[in-house]
């Protein structure tokens, strides 16, 4: 199978909170990149694939996730039996480059 990704993932442990229609859930992210993640919700069940979902980065403990702050994406891949999933993000570059630039900066190891 072709690799669809155009950006490069940097391994991660993020925590984030997801949510959609019908579904809320706190996940962790094990990869990221300016156009993807790949997500371990909490409960083990993903949502659909081609599923619409927003997400807010949690990478302080009990933080609450900030709506304000939030990416939009969509459900591209559900993998290991629906207990993980790849998602691509989509909307305003200025936007999501607002919101992961900090994020690359202070918590993912970039070599």
């Amino acid at each position: 199978m072709r690799d669809r990704r155009r950006f490069h993932r940097w391994d991660c442990s993020l925590k984030c909170y997801c949510w959609g229609e019908g579904f809320e859930f706190k996940a962790e992210l094990t990869n990221l990149s300016f156009n993807g993640a790949r997500i371990h919700p909490e409960n083990k069940r993903s949502p659909a694939e081609g599923a619409e979902i927003e997400i807010a980065f949690l990478p302080e403990k009990n933080q609450i996730p900030d709506r304000k702050n939030q990416l939009k994406a969509r459900i591209v891949a559900v993998y290991e039996d629906g207990t993980c999933f790849g998602i691509e993000f989509y909307g305003d570059w200025d936007h999501k480059a607002e919101i992961l630039m900090p994020v690359f900066q202070k918590y993912v190891q970039v070599d």
